[in-house]
């Protein structure tokens, strides 16, 4: 299917976005639940640290998705961080995740940010390229560790 990028629709992402992008988790391997979601897109309403933009064709059809936070510390000023990136499998290509990367980038603009980074896990060679391709660089290599929490309710 072919798609023309002046016919897209980047807009904030609404509670009714959830299944969409839910959907598009799975192409990547990501299980997540749409209920939590939901969740993360209503805080969105009074969020000022955090935002998502989706990609719509029509209102209904939603072909990709950018989720990008704020982030700042004793080591660091007020920088952008692009939490997730994606782009419909069969839609990849088309500058649907361009268009998205430039919406993201004027927010962090917006917010203050003069720094922007992403954090690609590295069996994704596509995506390194087209985060290069948009002028990042490769600053650093690093192992992530987590350690599961418990909290109460």
């Amino acid at each position: 299917m072919k798609i023309k990028t002046n016919s897209l629709n980047i807009r904030q992402a609404r509670v009714e976005d959830a299944q969409p992008i839910t959907l598009l988790c799975k192409q990547l391997g990501y299980v997540i639940s749409e209920e939590k979601i939901q969740i993360y897109l209503e805080s969105l309403k009074t969020a000022t640290e955090w935002i998502v933009y989706v990609a719509c064709e029509s209102e209904n059809l939603i072909l990709g998705w950018i989720n990008v936070y704020l982030t700042h510390g004793i080591l660091a000023d007020r920088q952008a961080e692009i939490g997730s990136l994606i782009v419909d499998e069969n839609f990849r290509g088309k500058g649907i995740g361009n268009l998205l990367m430039q919406k993201a980038q004027i927010w962090a603009q917006q917010q203050g940010c003069s720094l922007i980074q992403v954090r690609s896990q590295t069996k994704r060679q596509q995506a390194h390229t087209f985060y290069q391709n948009l002028g990042y660089k490769l600053c650093k290599t690093q192992l992530v560790l987590r350690k599961q929490l418990n909290i109460d309710n």
